[in-house]
């Protein structure tokens, strides 16, 4: 009995390990918000964005605000300043302009 429960904790252990390559602990991921930080993670939502003909570029970060330059429906523009705001809790205001 003591075996099989060994080989299934190796193989079940051995799957995971092959599912979760790259695993990071939540305290050790980099929150620090710059300019190319921010833009990099807007990345995900530029082609939805573009999809409704709109666009978005970080400008400036820096002492909690971070502005950015917008063309698109007001929703989106919500959407995006809660996308920063959640991944930067740094960034306390997000201004499109």
């Amino acid at each position: 009995m003591y075996i099989l429960f060994m080989l299934i904790n190796s193989v079940s252990s051995k799957v995971l390990c092959e599912q979760l390559p790259e695993v990071q602990q939540v305290d050790q991921i980099d929150t620090s918000a710059s300019v190319e930080s921010v833009n990099s993670h807007l990345d995900m939502l530029r082609p939805a964005i573009q999809g409704y003909s709109g666009s978005v570029e970080v400008l400036a970060v820096g002492d909690g605000i971070c502005k950015v330059k917008y063309k698109g429906s007001a929703p989106i523009g919500m959407g995006i300043q809660a996308a920063i705001k959640d991944k930067f809790p740094d960034i306390k205001v997000v201004e499109l302009l």
